[in-house]
């Protein structure tokens, strides 16, 4: 965190790209007017197009998969965690627009396709850690713990009907060797989308699906937001007679809320979000977008330019300090938030468990320790903390809480 722009004690002059004071006292970035002019009508249409493209590869891949593991038998997918069967359906309450339901298995059951461990640890509800031990269900007593699964928040699932007798069917079909049976059984799930037959509120139709994001998935309880006409639709079947023997099904879904998100934020690419002109974005804005959209060797000196409030010694000498007081950090960690907090734009790359969201709380706590400076909290403006998903934005809240 040394001082920038003096060699020797005299002024250097900067070539290229740079950060500067503006009249107004804001900061504005110079030296990147052929990037600007280039950026919307060629580099960003090729890189759009380019993205677009690698999203619906990913999502076409997650299909194919799971499209072919539907072309099997009930057992089998149940063995690779897309599909939980037997469940009950209990109202938990509101979230925003959405009503959230939990689906667990009856009391005293289990699944068939378990093994003896398995059974062993539902009996005794020992061996999970403590976030996974099952809590009290509502209303009341504790739920069985449910099989082995792959659903995880922000999972996009659907909801349909399903009976002991179809799962019975299966499991004998698998177990002698038939698929035709099984294979048109577990059709129901993935894929077959809302049933319009005349049969499609009634308790015993084989048609009825609705879609729903998984908010919580725990090992007794999956928790699923519905929207308004979902749950509406969930709602009529319980009231109806002989609902209560009704069990319900969760399928793996590949229409995942992050693929949309991330197809409008590239269709975004392609203009500004104050305009059509440059010259009224948000300097920020226009940073970034030379630095990640932009085809220039510029891109570089244009992340590494240190942000106005960077330059203030005072400002240096309490992060110095903020960052020392970050001790749960490893040498390459501390020094990646060092490396953060003089520039104007920074990635970080790793597989997982090298501490990047540590890293990340770090630079967090580092910046806002230095905001009780007016000045630099006037320069800095608001302190924003985002991700892709919500389960990723769920561990920077634990975190920051933590």
């Amino acid at each position: 965190l040394g001082s920038r722009g003096r060699a020797g004690g005299l002024a250097v002059a900067h070539v290229g790209p740079q950060i500067v004071m503006a009249r107004d006292g804001s900061w504005q970035l110079q030296g990147c007017q052929d990037e600007l002019d280039g950026l919307l009508k060629c580099a960003a249409p090729a890189q759009q197009e380019r993205l677009l493209a690698a999203v619906r590869a990913e999502q076409e891949a997650e299909g194919e998969a799971l499209r072919a593991l539907y072309t099997t038998n009930l057992k089998r997918l149940q063995r690779e965690g897309v599909v939980l069967t037997g469940l009950r359906a209990t109202r938990q309450g509101q979230l925003f627009r959405s009503t959230v339901w939990r689906f667990s298995l009856p009391p005293a059951s289990r699944s068939p396709i378990e093994s003896s461990s398995e059974q062993s640890r539902r009996r005794s509800n020992k061996g999970a850690t403590p976030d996974e031990a099952a809590p009290p269900a509502a209303g009341g007593g504790s739920s069985p713990l449910l099989p082995y699964h792959k659903f995880r928040a922000s999972d996009n699932v659907l909801l349909s009907r399903f009976s002991t007798a179809d799962e019975s069917a299966n499991l004998r079909s698998s177990s002698s060797g038939g698929g035709g049976a099984a294979a048109a059984d577990t059709s129901r799930g993935w894929g077959s989308g809302s049933s319009s037959g005349e049969d499609e509120d009634s308790v015993d139709g084989l048609g009825w699906v609705v879609e729903g994001a998984v908010l919580e998935a725990r090992r007794d309880h999956v928790l699923v937001a519905l929207d308004r006409k979902a749950s509406d639709r969930l709602d009529a079947q319980l009231a109806m007679p002989g609902a209560a023997r009704v069990l319900w099904r969760l399928d793996q879904s590949v229409k995942d809320v992050t693929a949309a998100r991330q197809k409008e934020a590239i269709v975004r690419l392609t203009s500004w979000s104050s305009g059509n002109r440059a010259q009224d974005a948000p300097p920020g804005e226009v940073l970034v977008r030379l630095v990640v959209a932009a085809s220039s060797s510029n891109a570089p000196l244009i992340a590494d330019q240190p942000p106005l409030w960077v330059r203030d010694p005072q400002w240096r000498d309490m992060a110095r300090a903020a960052l020392a007081s970050q001790t749960n950090l490893n040498s390459s960690q501390r020094r990646a938030v060092a490396q953060a907090m003089v520039k104007s734009f920074t990635l970080w790359q790793g597989p997982p468990g090298t501490g990047k969201t540590r890293t990340l709380l770090a630079l967090v706590c580092v910046f806002l320790a230095t905001t009780s400076l007016p000045h630099a909290r006037a320069a800095m403006g608001p302190l924003l903390a985002c991700a892709d998903t919500n389960a990723a934005a769920d561990n920077l809240v634990q975190g920051l809480v933590a």
